[in-house]
């Protein structure tokens, strides 16, 4: 026996219905799931201080940087000032021979100069800066464990220990290839070992210090080695 017609014509509706009302509640849980995306991300305090340092824009620099290979181990301290997202300007000098003048340089990456002006090479950068600016892993660092607060400069700072991993920060990097980074033109950008320390001011949720080592598996003349950079950070843009 067919269907009453006022009964079929019901039905029809609401099958017509039924794939509108799926496709309406997939939308309502991508929403859901982007919006606690968002929210994850806006706790993340690596996150949080990186963009309060996009925000600034300036800021100055000073701390230490050693790398270590088959050979002697060098160490380097590091002066200068940069933009987040642009050239900076350092001043580097060997512990070992404190005599010696100072290395000037400017980066905007993948142009490097001297303290005169002229072009030198990149690869040359590596061997002295294997971590590259460190202010890139907040942006890329993952795993963030919250610590005690502790002075930096004499300002309370929440210390955060976290992991890098290379492809998450090449990825990033890629897109903001005006950063001074992981020693990319030795070729590890992609295949280096990270991890760190970041001190964050808990009122302006700027970066007072970021320590961090690498493992990188060319670094000198082709050679395996690891870096270690710990880098203050002051004068934001203030």
């Amino acid at each position: 026996m067919s269907e009453p017609p006022v009964e079929r014509e019901i039905g029809d509706r609401a099958a017509g219905r039924a794939p509108w009302r799926a496709i309406g509640y997939a939308t309502l849980i991508g929403l859901s799931i982007m919006a606690g995306l968002w929210a994850i991300a806006r706790r993340d305090p690596l996150r949080h201080a990186w963009r309060a340092a996009e925000d600034a824009a300036d800021y100055a620099f000073h701390g230490s940087t050693t790398v270590h290979t088959r050979g002697p181990t060098a160490a380097y301290s590091v002066t200068g000032t940069g933009r987040v997202i642009g050239p900076i300007t350092l001043t580097i000098r060997s512990f070992d021979a404190i005599d010696a003048p100072p290395t000037e340089l400017r980066v905007d990456w993948p142009a490097v100069a001297d303290g005169a002006g002229a072009a030198i090479a990149p690869r040359s950068v590596g061997a002295m800066l294997p971590a590259g600016d460190p202010l890139a892993f907040l942006a890329s660092g993952h795993a963030a464990r919250r610590g005690p607060v502790e002075t930096v400069d004499g300002q309370p700072c929440r210390r955060f220990d976290f992991l890098v991993g290379a492809r998450a920060y090449a990825t990033w990097w890629e897109k903001r290839r005006r950063l001074l980074p992981v020693n990319a033109d030795a070729g590890s950008l992609w295949r280096f070992e990270g991890s760190g320390s970041a001190w964050i001011d808990e009122t302006t949720h700027r970066p007072c210090r970021i320590a961090a080592r690498v493992k990188l598996p060319r670094l000198v003349n082709d050679s395996p080695g690891s870096g270690e950079v710990d880098w203050r950070y002051s004068d934001w843009g203030d």
